[in-house]
């Protein structure tokens, strides 16, 4: 288990994205629990993030993942099955 698996957890299941299902779910797929909550806590990507929401309306990106081409935005929708 990893990343993956993590992200499949986080945006497939059908339970409320609290702080303590979050970090429950982080250590099921078996990441690291202090690198995790370093890395909630860390400014520099919360400023990142926020840069991010401003940005994607503005672009047109309104889902994940979302590619550019020639300047249009292209949303896709992966099936992890």
């Amino acid at each position: 288990m990893g990343q993956v698996q993590f992200e499949e957890k986080l945006f497939l299941g059908a339970h409320p994205l609290e702080d303590e299902v979050i970090r429950s779910d982080a250590g099921a797929a078996g990441l690291d629990g202090a690198a995790f909550d370093a890395a909630r806590r860390d400014p520099t990507l919360a400023e990142s993030v926020k840069r991010s929401e401003t940005l994607a309306p503005r672009v047109g990106a309104d889902g994940t993942p979302t590619f550019f081409v020639t300047r249009y935005a292209r949303p896709c929708s992966l099936s992890l099955l």
